[in-house]
C-alpha cells in the first residue's frame, strides 16, 4: 500500500512539472507563428482552401516579418494572399511590417485550390521577425494540415506556354496564351499586344504587361517597355494602404546629380533593378518608378526599413550633362574643397595685406605732397601739373623785405655819426614801395620785359632818392 501510495505521488508530482516545462519551453521564445487546420473536417477536390496566417508576440514589439513558405503544389494551387506572393512553383513568401500594430497579433490569409486528394501540408521554411529596433526575435514556427478528399481535378486559371520565347536577363521564358484571371492585377484590361502577344493594359500607368512562363513552370508577369521595345521585370511595391509604385528598369532618359553613384537593389521576387546612392546615406538608395497615377519619379528606399518614400531631385529630368569650366569647376571643389577653403583663406589675407600696405604708402604721399604745398603755397584746388601759381602776400598793395631796411637804417645812422660826430642827426631809410610785379606771361619775351621794366623803375626810384639824401646833406652844413 505504501508503495502504491509512493508510486502516485511521483505521477503526481510529473504532471504537474509537465505544464511548467510548456511554460518554460514557450517562454523561451519571444512568440510563435501559427496556422489553421483544415483536417476535421477537410476539403473537397475542386473546392477552395483559405489558411490563415497568425504571427503572435509574448513579449516585445513587432517590427519587420518576413516569412517563406512551402506547400505541395501538385496538391493545393496558390490563388491569393495578404502581402503573399508566389516566388517559384510550391513557394510562398509574406512580407509584413508590425511597426504599427497595437495589438499582440499580426493575421494574414492565402487562398488555395484543393486539386489532389491526400493530406498535405503548409510549412515554414524560413522566417524572420524583427523587433522595431531591428535585432532579430526568436519565434516558434508552426504549421497547417490539410486533409483533401475527392476525385483529382485540373488547377483552374493555369496558363499553358507558346512557341514564343523572350530571354530575359539571361533566362528564357515561354509567352502563356492565356492570363490566369486570378493573377491579373487590380487596374488593368485584357489587351493584346501588337496583335502577337496576350497581354493586360492599365491606362493611367500606360503599361503592357505579358505574362510569361519559366522551365520550371512558374509564371509571371514582365512589361512591355515602348520607349527601347524590351520587356522587363514587372515588380509593383506597396508603400501604404492605397498607393503602389512600379518599378522601371529602363533608366535612359535618367541623369542624377553627381553625388549620386549607381548601384542596385534587389526586390522581392528576385530582381534587380538600377538604383543611385548618396556615400553620405548608405542605408538609403533612390529608384525610380510609376506612381499609381503614372507619374514617373524617384523614391527613396530605406534599405534597412524596406520602406519607400517619394523624393524630390531638382531639374533631373531636365539636366544637361555638359563638360564646361562650371562642371569642371564643380568636380575639382567636390574632390578638393579642404584645400580650396585654405586657398581662398590665404589669398584673401594676401589681398588684405596689399590693401594695407597700399593704403599706407598712399597716406605717405599725399603727407608729403601737402608739405610741398604749404612750402611753396601751392593752392591744391586751383594747381594742375602744367600750371601752377605761387601765393605772393600782400599788405595794402605794398611788399618789401623788413630785415633788409632795418639794416639800412643801421648802416646809414653809423656812418651819419662818423661824419657828424658832434651832431644828432635822425636819419632813416624809406622803404621803396614799388608796385607788384605783373604776373608770368605764358610767353618768354613778355616775361623778359616785364623784368626789365620793372628793374628800370627800381634805378629810378633809387636815384631820385639819392638825390634827396644828398640835398639833406647840403642843407645841413648851411
Amino acid at each position: 500500500m505504501k508503495m502504491m501510495k509512493k508510486v502516485a505521488v511521483v505521477i503526481l508530482a510529473v504532471c504537474l512539472m509537465l505544464p511548467c516545462f510548456s511554460m518554460i519551453s514557450f517562454a523561451a521564445n519571444d512568440g510563435k507563428i501559427m496556422f489553421t487546420d483544415h483536417n476535421n473536417p477537410g476539403v473537397q477536390t475542386g473546392s477552395t482552401v483559405k489558411v490563415k496566417g497568425v504571427v503572435q508576440k509574448s513579449r516585445g514589439n513587432f517590427g519587420k516579418i518576413d516569412i517563406t513558405m512551402t506547400y505541395d503544389a501538385s496538391r493545393l494551387n496558390f490563388k491569393s494572399g495578404d502581402n503573399v506572393t508566389k516566388v517559384s512553383s510550391g513557394k510562398l513568401q509574406y512580407v509584413g511590417d508590425g511597426t504599427n500594430v497595437t495589438g499582440n497579433r499580426i493575421e494574414f490569409y492565402m487562398t488555395f485550390e484543393a486539386l489532389k486528394a491526400g493530406t498535405t501540408s503548409i510549412k515554414i521554411e524560413s522566417a524572420t521577425v524583427k523587433s522595431v529596433s531591428g535585432s532579430v526575435l526568436d519565434y516558434e514556427k508552426g504549421s497547417s494540415v490539410i486533409a483533401i478528399t475527392g476525385e483529382t481535378v485540373e488547377a483552374t486559371g493555369d496558363a499553358t506556354a507558346s512557341d514564343m520565347k523572350e530571354t530575359i536577363d539571361g533566362v528564357t521564358y515561354s509567352v502563356a496564351t492565356d492570363i490566369p484571371s486570378n493573377e491579373i492585377p487590380e487596374g488593368y484590361v485584357s489587351q493584346q499586344l501588337f496583335d502577337k502577344y496576350p497581354a493586360i493594359y492599365n491606362e493611367k500607368k500606360n503599361l503592357y504587361l505579358v505574362y510569361m512562363i519559366d522551365e520550371q513552370s512558374v509564371g509571371r508577369f514582365f512589361m512591355y517597355d515602348e520607349d527601347n521595345g524590351e520587356f522587363a521585370p514587372y515588380e509593383e511595391i506597396k508603400i501604404s494602404g492605397t498607393t503602389s509604385i512600379v518599378l522601371l528598369a529602363n533608366i535612359s532618359e535618367v541623369q542624377m546629380p553627381k553625388m549620386y553613384e549607381k548601384t542596385e537593389v534587389t526586390s522581392l521576387n528576385g530582381y534587380t533593378f538600377p538604383a543611385w546612392k548618396n556615400a553620405e546615406t548608405p542605408d538609403f538608395c533612390i529608384v525610380y518608378a510609376i506612381s499609381g497615377s503614372g507619374e514617373k519619379g524617384f523614391y527613396q528606399m530605406d534599405t534597412a526599413e524596406g520602406t519607400y518614400q517619394r523624393i524630390e531631385i531638382a531639374a533631373v529630368d531636365d539636366q544637361v550633362e555638359s563638360e564646361g569650366w562650371a562642371d569642371k569647376l564643380n568636380t575639382l571643389l567636390q574632390g578638393h574643397l579642404d584645400a580650396f577653403v585654405i586657398g581662398a583663406g590665404a589669398a584673401l589675407l594676401i589681398f588684405l595685406v596689399i590693401i594695407i600696405v597700399l593704403s599706407v604708402k598712399l597716406f605717405n604721399r599725399n603727407a608729403e605732397l601737402d608739405e610741398i604745398y604749404d612750402e611753396y603755397g601751392i593752392d591744391e584746388e586751383t594747381s594742375t601739373e602744367d600750371d601752377v601759381e605761387l601765393d605772393v602776400e600782400e599788405d595794402d598793395d605794398e611788399y618789401y623785405d623788413e630785415e633788409a631796411i632795418a639794416d639800412a637804417n643801421i648802416f646809414l645812422q653809423e656812418g651819419m655819426k662818423e661824419l657828424f660826430p658832434e651832431e644828432e642827426v635822425p636819419m632813416t631809410v624809406t622803404p621803396v614801395v614799388s608796385e607788384p610785379v605783373a604776373e608770368e606771361e605764358e610767353e618768354e619775351d613778355t616775361l623778359g620785359a616785364v623784368l626789365a621794366q620793372q628793374q628800370k623803375e627800381e634805378d629810378s626810384y633809387f636815384d631820385e632818392d639819392f638825390e634827396d639824401f644828398s640835398l639833406d646833406i647840403i642843407d645841413l652844413d648851411d
